[in-house]
């Protein structure tokens, strides 16, 4: 075997795999041979036969055609063909039902605790708490929280750079919720999309093609009127022209003898693989009683798709409404696609695209898959709600200060750089969003299933990536001239220092314990914060100390020479009595009495494992935590399913 180097390139289309010999030549190694990006600058092996590459070995780990078992140099192989048919088995199933991502999912709680009783805000409360958290927070990865909106510039008060409370709060609060088995509030409810005419889920595509055999077409026009869309139903066949991108063509009638009241227009939907017709849409206008009308639920519904795009390069956004409205262009409506269908209350609605095959209203929303369905309908307060209030009916006990810099803030940033543009997957990804069957890839779950709920709580992984935009893994973006795409940010340095506080009053000891506990994380769990985080930006440590208010000292003295008398104890607290107090509360409610340790309870093993920063010291986690390629290999085509938190080893 020949000894080289591996050398990985980022390409426009995905990435180059280079062997680098050692006499200064190179040979590209076939994108089959499944070599990890991560493996970019390690020394390694390759066997060659007949000019070709058979074989390649990094770290005592061989790497062959996909069509060939990959095994590793110190396993004996006892029977090589029983050996290389396990391995293909092994590799195709992995192919197959395994997905990776920079996410990942804590599930739902299957109850909704109760909180202790409520405190009156009229009064202190001599057995509760009162007082601050102070935070001491430092930045493991680079740290980016925006101004505003269109400022790329880091948040800063009077040129001061901060942590905004408004931030630490969101994400308190959404461990809280997790922690403490509340209500599940994070969440927008809404109706999705689909498509899946040869999708590879067998009981997905029979699904859609189920939804879309009835399809009719028809012109969609606008009345300015009564402000109302309505269809002029027509009919539609196929031609076989499929050489122009999306248009729409009308036809003109030169002949005096024409019907008027007739009229065509042939609909290019674009150029796709495999692609072998467009269409051709015909009705008349001579009879308004035929006409259709859509409701504000369907005009809703049609708007709400965020992915309905045009199959071009520059996958604009495309409109049947604003088109039908241009009667300029299109002086008779836009031709369209439509199906009639009852909605999960039996309501009949309209679903229309701009093609035949054109993307469908799921009949169930996202809330509909909120299992059980106390997780939105409990009648009683969860611990977040009690802690950081309702709006307009209950305040609010805890307020988060923004954090001050500890450092001079000139050698507290990172070079002004571009974050890489990351396509994350949608919802719409229903093998990542939803939960599913273990080893069924024909039956996926999809969001019209019965029964099925959602994952949980969606989280990032700790990523260590790179600052260098020449490192495979960067999370930075070299300069492009000319590019409007991309934004400049500039971050915060890891090991940055910021200080601040969380004041509470009138706590119960569960109450402050539960903020404790989310804060106070096992050794070496970190907390994510700020933008980026799929890219590894915002992994910060966080260090809390407990201030107890003294109320009968803080009443004895209004004063303290020229400042207020606050009443506060010398001395920071300790925090484990208070922690345990929570952790005894939410193990009682779930009948874990034996369970000594929240942390070991199943559910939040999840949670634990996705705030592990060990776990970036894995080999190959950064290549097991990236989001998947569309190029040059399509890795969503068989639709693998992202596994637990706890099965990413």
């Amino acid at each position: 075997m020949e000894k080289i180097k591996i050398k990985v390139n980022r390409t426009k289309d995905g990435y180059d795999v280079d062997a680098l010999f050692e006499n200064g030549k190179s040979m590209k190694i076939p994108p089959d041979f499944g070599i990890p990006h991560d493996a970019n600058g390690k020394d390694a092996f390759l066997e060659r036969e007949k000019g070709q590459i058979v074989r390649v070995r990094i770290e005592e780990k061989e790497y062959m055609k996909r069509s060939q078992p990959q095994y590793n140099q110190k396993e004996k192989v006892q029977n090589p063909k029983s050996a290389k048919t396990k391995n293909i088995e092994e590799q195709s199933q992995q192919t197959q039902s395994e997905a990776r991502a920079p996410y990942n999912f804590v599930p739902l709680n299957d109850i909704v605790v109760q909180a202790p009783e409520l405190p009156d805000f009229d009064k202190y409360y001599l057995d509760r708490y009162t007082g601050f958290i102070e935070i001491e927070l430092a930045t493991v990865t680079p740290l980016y929280i925006r101004r505003e909106s269109e400022s790329s510039e880091f948040f800063s008060i009077d040129g001061k750079p901060k942590i905004p409370g408004s931030s630490l709060r969101g994400m308190v609060r959404t461990l809280v919720e997790i922690v403490s088995y509340g209500k599940f509030k994070s969440f927008e409810d809404k109706r999705l999309y689909f498509r899946g005419l040869a999708d590879k889920s067998k009981s997905f595509k029979e699904y859609y093609q189920e939804r879309i055999k009835n399809v009719k077409a028809g012109f969609l026009n606008y009345d300015e009127v009564n402000d109302e869309y309505f269809i002029i139903p027509g009919e539609f066949e196929s031609f076989s022209d499929v050489s122009r991108e999306f248009c729409y063509e009308f036809a003109e009638n030169k002949d005096e003898s024409e019907n008027k009241d007739e009229y065509t227009c042939k609909v290019w939907s674009g150029k796709m693989k495999d692609k072998h017709n467009n269409w051709k849409v015909k009705c008349r206008n001579d009879n308004e009683d035929k006409n259709i009308k859509l409701t504000k639920y369907d005009i809703r519904d049609y708007e709400n798709d965020e992915n309905r795009r045009l199959p071009s390069k520059n996958a604009k956004v495309l409109d049947l409404l604003s088109l039908a409205r241009n009667k300029t262009k299109f002086p008779k409506g836009v031709p369209i696609f439509y199906s009639t269908y009852k909605d999960i209350n039996c309501k009949d609605r309209i679903a229309f695209g701009h093609t035949r095959y054109f993307r469908f209203p799921y009949g169930h929303s996202i809330e509909d898959k909120i299992l059980p369905k106390d997780l939105i309908e409990a009648a009683f307060m969860d611990f977040t709600e009690a802690i950081f209030g309702i709006e307009n009916a209950y305040a609010t006990r805890v307020f988060f200060e923004d954090l001050e810099l500890l450092e001079d803030s000139q050698d507290a940033f990172l070079e002004k750089t571009s974050p890489k543009i990351l396509s994350s997957p949608k919802p719409t990804t229903f093998q990542h969003y939803l939960e599913q069957p273990k080893g069924n890839q024909g039956k996926l779950n999809h969001w019209d299933s019965d029964g099925t709920k959602i994952r949980g709580y969606k989280l990032y992984w700790h990523r260590n990536t790179s600052d260098n935009p020449k490192d495979l893994n960067s999370w930075s973006e070299e300069e492009i001239k000319g590019d409007t795409q991309h934004t400049t940010i500039t971050p915060i340095k890891p090991g940055i220092k910021f200080k601040g506080r969380i004041r509470f009053e009138n706590l119960s000891s569960e109450e402050l314990g539960v903020l404790l506990f989310v804060l106070m994380l096992p050794e070496n769990h970190y907390h994510k914060l700020g933008m980026g985080k799929s890219l590894g930006l915002g992994s910060v440590k966080i260090t809390p100390e407990l201030f107890i208010t003294d109320r009968s000292e803080r009443y004895k003295s209004l004063f303290d020479n020229d400042n207020w008398a606050l009443g506060l104890g010398v001395s920071p607290q300790n925090l484990d009595p208070l922690v345990k107090a929570f952790e005894k509360y939410i193990l009682k409610k779930l009948n874990l009495h034996q369970t000594l340790n929240l942390w070991d309870v199943d559910r939040l093993k999840e949670l634990k494992v996705m705030l592990n920063w060990e776990k970036t010291q894995m080999p190959d986690w950064l290549e097991k935590t990236r989001y998947m390629n569309i190029t040059p290999q399509n890795e969503f085509k068989n639709r693998p399913v992202l596994p637990k938190p706890t099965e990413l080893v």
